[in-house]
């Protein structure tokens, strides 16, 4: 037996429980929006951080065998308590085998001290474990035997219920899973003067299960419920700016632009106090709100917010990241909305680049990629194109005559620009139509494409 303190360092450790997630469009869709994390308040995991985690899980195994702290019981302050933090370590850390491990051994201290309440707390943390791993029949029979354990209208009631709707969810069982949340749901509505935190952080738990069925509203309805609760409270606002941004996102994802922008405002100002300005969470609540920017016909605010997306998502994930990328990709976007093709370009090149980083595995993405820069540069010229022609084409000086009968003073007014438009490519004018009868100019543009038909016949 190992006897004296081992150097135990009780900093606080910067875990990322909530890892961000993949977009829910394709590479193709014109401005893919991006889920934001569920509330957290923890930051990126780096590489180093992970490792001092690691260390930190070393150093507590010392605590097995410490006389003083395995003497000092449980509830949280001795082995069980550490047993128990130690596997929620490992579940952020996604290594959920260990974390199963960690808590099957954090039960058996629990017994041993007679800790139930924590005992009971635990067994629905290795059924959420055990769901991580894909066993969902076993997680099932596991809250079957524990919510025998519970009082009718207890919390811990409402977390099985929520639990076992969360495996019924993944078998796509949806009717017993939405069952399950209605009963979660009665139990919580009791408890929200007196557990105004726990019954938000369930709601939004809830709100999650319900958009993975495609329940958008339903989702979005109780997100507000939950967030009302949060906003009175000074300490969790935080959790208001992460509400906030899955409200926002919701809205966006079901059409409703106008009313998801200032759901996305705000969440960027609180998420930035919060956590500081280059969280990754920040990135993804800028890039939800250029796209509702440019949805809305607003290119250039679109390209500021994508410009502080792109920056925050390379500091905080790596410039090579597949979200990282999709954020240059969007500012390439936003500016060829606004008619800047050199700057889109210039862009969409760097996400090829960036593409070309992550070999065979992304080979659609660097084909449509490629695509779209082919699309870019045909639009810059076109662009180009358009502009000598307007700069050349005298048209202030174009009369009536040419719509109005085809007199020879109506068509001489013209004959300078007609010659030079004959002389160029644009010969059709359907052609010339199509690209230039833009704005004050289209009645003026179609007066010389009938004066141009004119000579010709």
């Amino acid at each position: 037996m190992k006897h004296g303190n081992p150097p135990i360092d009780m900093k606080v450790m910067k875990l990322e429980m909530n890892p961000p997630q993949a977009s829910l469009f394709p590479s193709n869709n014109p401005i893919p929006t991006t889920p934001p994390p569920p509330p957290t308040t923890s930051t990126t995991t780096t590489h180093f951080e992970t490792n001092y985690t690691h260390n930190i899980i070393n150093e507590y195994q010392y605590i097995y065998d410490h006389p003083i702290l395995v003497s000092s019981g449980g509830g949280g302050g001795g082995t069980g308590g550490i047993v128990t933090l130690l596997g929620d370590i490992y579940t952020g850390l996604e290594e959920h085998e260990t974390a199963l491990e960690q808590n099957e051994l954090s039960q058996r201290v629990l017994k041993n001290w007679g800790c139930h309440s924590e005992l009971l707390r635990a067994e629905i943390d290795a059924s959420n474990m055990q769901i991580a791993l894909g066993r969902y029949d076993e997680a099932i029979n596991t809250l079957k035997s524990v919510v025998q354990k519970t009082d009718k209208e207890s919390e811990d009631r409402s977390m099985i219920f929520i639990s076992m709707a969360k495996a019924l969810c993944n078998q796509e069982k949806f009717s017993d899973s939405k069952r399950c949340l209605e009963i979660a749901s009665g139990i919580l509505e009791k408890k929200v003067a007196s557990l105004p935190v726990v019954v938000a952080e369930a709601f939004i738990e809830i709100s999650m299960l319900y958009e993975t069925m495609n329940e958008f509203e339903t989702a979005i309805s109780l997100l507000r419920r939950a967030l009302v609760m949060v906003e009175k409270i000074p300490e969790e606002q935080h959790s208001v700016g992460s509400v906030s941004a899955r409200i926002g996102w919701l809205l966006l994802l079901t059409g409703k632009v106008e009313q998801a922008i200032p759901y996305l405002e705000d969440a960027a100002e609180r998420l930035k106090e919060s956590f500081g300005s280059k969280h990754y969470g920040v990135g993804y609540v800028y890039n939800n709100l250029g796209a509702a920017y440019l949805e809305l016909d607003r290119p250039q605010s679109a390209a500021q917010v994508f410009a502080y997306a792109r920056e925050i998502m390379d500091v905080s994930l790596g410039p090579h990241h597949a979200d990282s990328i999709e954020a240059c990709q969007n500012l390439s976007k936003a500016y060829a909305a606004m008619g800047s093709y050199q700057l889109a370009i210039n862009f969409q090149e760097k996400v090829i680049e960036a593409w070309e980083g992550h070999g065979q595995s992304a080979e659609d993405e660097l084909k449509e990629a490629h695509r779209l820069l082919e699309q870019l540069k045909k639009k810059a010229v076109d662009a180009s194109s358009n502009e000598s022609l307007m700069e050349a084409f005298p048209l202030a000086h174009l009369t009536e005559g040419a719509s109005t009968s085809k007199s020879q003073s109506g068509i001489c007014s013209s004959i300078f620009p007609l010659h030079w438009l004959k002389s160029r490519r644009f010969r059709n004018p359907k052609i010339i139509c199509h690209r230039e009868c833009v704005g004050g100019f289209k009645n003026d543009l179609l007066n010389a494409i009938k004066a141009l038909m004119y000579l010709e016949t």
